[in-house]
């Protein structure tokens, strides 16, 4: 990820111009409390959800269609065991927004036989963060959240590529950054101990936005939140049944 934001500052400016005159979304939404609800047995599990706008439910039509809601609600449904969801992502949060902001609540609330989870970077990439302060920011976020013994979850970067509001050869250049900070969110995941998620999917050729991007072209729709969550639950339910009641 090195020298790839310094080639791509002349193209990645370009991302500003749009920043400003984008249809609105729905979302943020509040998604904190208690799942799975009447159909459980054993005391919930406490998860705390940081990170940016794609964990704040921007984009999303419903509180229960956004990612992490989703995705806790699909844990529930597998293992009959109910999850109290706190949600600390800000829509615009940077590793180091989080890291300042984010982190200090959520190891107020973690601990061992909990869950803790990040999602983090697009931002990084997009305010032209430096790669060198977005490794040392976001390692030191799973630091803090390793040292609760709380389960961490590492999300990937989306494939930015993707996001249709940026013409070519923008999307590529930034395409081509996020796959970088995805590997490295990948590899401090592993070096800390924690799991990963990958959820950079490509859309198929010839899929037209509006079915994978909400209305601004740039964040996630419904059906992306649900295909995130199918891969969070692939990894997380696992966890929770090894867990005892």
């Amino acid at each position: 990820m090195g020298s790839l934001v310094a080639v791509g500052v002349p193209t990645i400016q370009g991302v500003m111009v749009w920043r400003t005159a984008r249809p609105s979304v729905p979302g943020p939404h509040p998604q904190d409390g208690l799942l799975g609800i009447g159909s459980t047995t054993g005391e919930p599990v406490p998860l705390v959800w940081l990170g940016d706008s794609l964990a704040s439910g921007v984009g999303a039509e419903t509180p229960d269609a956004s990612f992490p809601r989703r995705a806790a609600a699909m844990c529930c449904a597998a293992e009959g065991r109910s999850i109290h969801l706190t949600c600390l992502a800000r829509p615009g949060a940077r590793a180091a927004d989080v890291l300042g902001d984010q982190v200090p609540v959520a190891v107020q609330a973690l601990g061992p036989g909990s869950i803790a989870v990040v999602t983090v970077g697009s931002n990084d990439i997009g305010s032209l963060n430096h790669p060198r302060r977005f490794r040392r920011d976001y390692s030191a976020i799973l630091d803090s959240l390793s040292q609760t013994g709380a389960t961490v979850v590492a999300v990937g970067l989306p494939h930015i590529g993707s996001a249709a509001v940026m013409a070519r050869p923008l999307r590529t250049i930034v395409g081509w950054v996020g796959r970088h900070a995805d590997r490295e969110v990948r590899r401090l995941a592993v070096s800390h101990g924690a799991h990963y998620v990958h959820i950079a999917v490509r859309a198929p050729w010839g899929t037209k936005p509006k079915t994978y991007l909400a209305a601004d072209k740039w964040h996630p729709n419904d059906a992306t939140y649900q295909l995130w969550a199918d891969r969070f639950a692939a990894l997380l339910v696992p966890v929770l049944a090894a867990r005892p009641f």
